[in-house]
């Protein structure tokens, strides 16, 4: 699983990107089956994408676009875990549950010297 991260004003090449991306071979004829998840800064932004892609592909299917701060708060639920998330969490603590949470997959390679 790779994360791509793409900003731009223009819509036109968030569509550009995306349909590069979905057009990319994979590396099983199963992956053709499973989701593909998108951030985007808002819903509206996510529509006009699937809109977009339908119309140039014939059909826009098993994409998800989430909103940027929809995504956010469900990813402090999930890092938080039964606590409930009711308002923003101070950002120096979350920062803090994030890593410790990331740190249990070794996904960096961390040494003792990182900050």
């Amino acid at each position: 699983m790779t994360i791509d991260v793409i900003q731009s004003q223009k819509p036109e090449i968030l569509l550009d990107y995306v349909m590069d991306s979905l057009g990319q071979l994979s590396q099983s004829p199963q992956d053709i089956f499973k989701k593909k998840y998108f951030i985007v800064p808002s819903q509206g932004v996510g529509q006009w994408l699937k809109l977009k892609i339908a119309e140039r592909q014939g059909i826009s299917a098993n994409l998800q676009f989430e909103a940027l701060r929809t995504f956010q708060w469900g990813l402090y639920q999930k890092i938080l875990g039964s606590e409930r998330v009711a308002k923003a969490p101070q950002m120096l603590n979350m920062k803090w549950k994030i890593f410790l949470f990331l740190s249990q997959f070794d996904i960096a390679n961390l040494d003792d010297q990182h900050p």
